[in-house]
């Protein structure tokens, strides 16, 4: 129980908050909500740190299930941890994600960040809820941004 306390707290949202989930997304060139679908599939998160330092392990296992403008979080067990709709702007420098959750802990809570995606792995930066958008895909000692590293999976 431990263990799955400590990864819905990682997953995806800001970990300062009670209340945290998962899951971002990024998309192609396009502009305000295109190119979610190139997300679509499975992404496993192997990394996380906040404010520059790596969070530990307690979040590995998670993936989040990318579909359209959805997103669904999953536990090692195959339990859903949350669920939400992504808004993405990939006109902009660096492209910016909003992630809205509609189920789980962060239930009515959006989530802004900014993201890239080079190949199989999409890398995300995410503040808390009310924050201002992070100017870079980066966590640095005092900003308050939490670093989430994912990993496409080959089914």
């Amino acid at each position: 129980m431990r263990k799955y306390f400590f990864a819905v707290m990682l997953i995806g949202a800001p970990l300062c908050l009670p209340q945290a989930a998962a899951g971002p997304c990024g998309g192609e060139e396009g502009g305000k909500g295109k190119g979610v679908k190139m997300l679509d599939g499975r992404w496993e998160i192997v990394n996380a740190e906040r404010e520059g330092k790596e969070l530990g392990g307690g979040f590995r296992g998670f993936t989040m299930i990318v579909k359209g403008k959805t997103f669904d979080v999953v536990s090692e067990e195959g339990e859903r941890v949350s669920s939400g709709t992504i808004q993405l702007d990939s006109g902009k420098s660096p492209p910016t994600v909003d992630l809205t959750y509609t189920a789980g802990v962060s239930k009515g809570t959006t989530f802004l960040g900014v993201y890239e995606l080079q190949g199989d792995t999409l890398t995300i930066a995410l503040v808390e809820a009310g924050a201002a958008r992070p100017k870079r895909v980066e966590s640095r000692p005092g900003s308050g941004v939490t670093l989430y590293e994912y990993r496409r999976k080959k089914d």
